[in-house]
């Protein structure tokens, strides 16, 4: 899907449009072959650009070929029950500045849908700094919903044994991992963008992006601590679960034992052989005693080692 639009300051509202004017944003969300055509042969766009825009393994990085520029930023994106983090490009040239992308995100959304004030189509760095505004926006909001999901999978973890609660929190543990990585890419390509000067900052805009180092910086900080946090209650729950292990083991070896000493004795009296109290009419009441008395002192021997 390609859309071609259009906010200015005299048109203060996002509008599309059919033709391409200077100033204007052309947002690309999962082209099919003849769209990618379309955008290398029609607009000029280098072809490499829009499939390092598309290829979802591509890391943060600026690239420039001739008066283009490629921004490619990981972005999260909340996919029903899962999250993911994928990469948005955004190339400028002298001109126009193009979004492309190979799934639907909240990112690009939040402009389609005017929530972004401020931004014109026509101020392509802020319109690239506002994409990193809203990129951030999105960490902050996903990772509190991943806390959130965190606490009841843990309280189920602390009343169940089964599998689908391990599973969960190691679906967290994945996501907060890739999270980690894309905020610590994001924040190179954050730096490069005002130590290496790759695109013209007004003094208006330096402030914003400063403004969005400080915020990469300290979502960063928030995950990592997220993700101790979730790597020490994974820590924590495999000893739990072992101790509860040994503590089952311990409990099944005592009641082995117990039941195993009468078996024994009576093992013996059901030999065909000559045995004391053999032809004792009560013997059978002796060797009940002796096996109840066996069990009971077994019974406290376990309780006081506290297998039982």
């Amino acid at each position: 899907m390609i859309l071609i639009l259009r906010k200015t300051q005299q048109a203060d509202r996002l509008a599309e449009v059919k033709l391409v004017r200077h100033g204007d944003w052309i947002n690309v969300i999962d082209p099919s072959e003849k769209e990618i055509q379309e955008l290398v042969n029609k607009y000029k766009v280098p072809a490499e650009f829009v499939h390092a825009s598309l290829d979802l393994k591509e890391r943060s990085r600026i690239d420039t070929v001739k008066n283009w520029k490629l921004f490619i930023i990981r972005i999260p994106v909340k996919k029903e029950t899962k999250f993911l983090i994928i990469p948005i490009g955004v190339v400028v040239n002298e001109y126009n500045i193009i979004t492309i992308c190979a799934k639907e995100n909240e990112v690009v959304n939040r402009f389609l849908t005017d929530k972004m004030n401020g931004f014109y189509t026509s101020k392509r760095t802020r319109f690239l700094l506002y994409l990193i505004k809203n990129a951030n926006y999105y960490f902050d909001r996903y990772v509190e919903e991943l806390q959130e999901i965190t606490t009841r999978v843990e309280h189920r973890l602390l009343h169940s044994q089964a599998n689908a609660e391990v599973i969960s929190f190691l679906e967290i543990q994945k996501t907060i991992t890739y999270f980690h990585s894309a905020l610590i890419n994001n924040g190179m390509l954050f730096e490069k963008i005002i130590v290496n000067k790759k695109i013209e900052i007004f003094p208006a805009d330096k402030e914003i992006l400063e403004d969005m180092i400080i915020e990469n910086k300290e979502l960063l900080e928030t995950v990592t601590i997220f993700m101790n946090n979730i790597n020490s209650t994974m820590d924590a729950y495999a000893s739990v679960i072992s101790n509860n292990l040994n503590i089952t083991m311990k409990f099944l070896t005592s009641l082995t034992i117990i039941l195993n000493l009468p078996n024994i004795i009576t093992s013996f009296y059901g030999m065909n052989v000559k045995l004391p109290m053999a032809q004792d009419p009560m013997a059978y009441l002796t060797i009940l005693l002796l096996c109840l008395s066996l069990i009971i002192f077994s019974l406290y021997f376990f309780f006081r080692k506290r297998w039982l």
